[in-house]
């Protein structure tokens, strides 16, 4: 698997971007000014890709060339608005199963999780913009290029909409009381978990082994 591919120079990334090039993330000079230089962080600004300023010496670590301190990292995988990543997964899917990740910011670690979800059924990501780790070569290496082949969705804030699917939650439990006992909701989740670990047993049963 090839690493991730840079592009350095202010226009360069204006042009990436407005080709709709899926940017992972841009490192910015602190410090820098000019009118190109502001246009570039507007345009960041307005497609919600996550930008970090950093000393000139950091930049200089990404690449040996002239970056005009600016250098952008394309992504590998293509990313999703989160209403296309729903719609997609529940066009196939009944029971769609989304993992959410918020702040997994080790590149290994965030590979690994990539892999058992994959094994255990998992039907599509969904990952906070900020804080969380670069989606680079070692990603996908490291989970086994699952990672590739897995709708993925960046959010800018991840914990609102957990709120907001908590508070959904909540009201979906209260309708459920309406019509139900409580030993009868807890039989209905009794035989939703056996169901899903069957369908996990089944899942770790066809991974071919070496």
């Amino acid at each position: 698997m090839e690493k991730e591919t840079k592009i350095y120079g202010i226009r360069a990334i204006i042009e990436a971007i407005e080709a709709q090039n899926t940017i992972d993330k841009v490192f910015l000079q602190k410090g820098l000014k000019g009118a190109l230089f502001s246009e570039l962080e507007s345009l960041l600004r307005k497609n919600h890709i996550n930008t970090s300023y950093v000393p000139i010496e950091k930049l200089n670590r990404l690449t040996p060339y002239n970056h005009q301190g600016a250098v952008a990292q394309i992504s590998p995988v293509p990313f999703y608005e989160i209403e296309t990543l729903i719609n997609t997964v529940k066009a196939s899917k009944s029971h769609p199963f989304f993992l959410l990740l918020d702040q997994v910011n080790d590149v290994r670690n965030f590979g690994a999780i990539i892999r058992t979800a994959e094994c255990t059924g998992v039907d599509g990501i969904i990952i906070q913009n900020r804080g969380s780790a670069p989606i680079n070569g070692d990603t996908i290496k490291t989970s086994a290029v699952v990672f590739s082949k897995m709708e993925t969705s960046k959010m800018e804030v991840l914990s609102g909409w957990l709120e907001l699917m908590t508070l959904l939650l909540h009201l979906l439990l209260l309708k459920l009381m309406e019509t139900h006992t409580i030993p009868q909701m807890l039989h209905l989740l009794e035989m939703r978990s056996m169901s899903t670990q069957a369908k996990k047993l089944k899942l770790f049963r066809e991974v071919p082994t070496r």
